[in-house]
């Protein structure tokens, strides 16, 4: 993808933040989505970034096994999202 100098344009993206939590005093992030050519075939990596400060002490790996299962049903939540967005346009 490149805008009409042919400079690449930044890869699309959805910034989130939780905005009331027992849990956190911050908890934002982002999904990136690249695309990938690769002679004919086409594919799509999709990053995950978050940003977690979390309210008074927390153990590291509890966190990080929480953050890892959520991830698959943010993903499906997302793609309900942009499936239920498409039929309507």
């Amino acid at each position: 993808r490149t805008d009409s100098l042919r400079r690449p344009l930044p890869a699309p993206r959805v910034a989130f933040s939780c905005y009331a939590s027992e849990m956190f005093d911050v908890f934002t992030g982002e999904w990136r989505l690249e695309p990938l050519e690769q002679g004919r075939s086409k594919s799509t990596r999709l990053t995950y970034c978050v940003d977690i400060t979390p309210k008074g002490l927390v153990p590291v790996l509890p966190l990080e096994w929480r953050i890892r299962e959520d991830v698959p049903l943010n993903l499906n939540a997302l793609k309900r999202t942009v499936e239920q967005t498409t039929r309507r346009i």
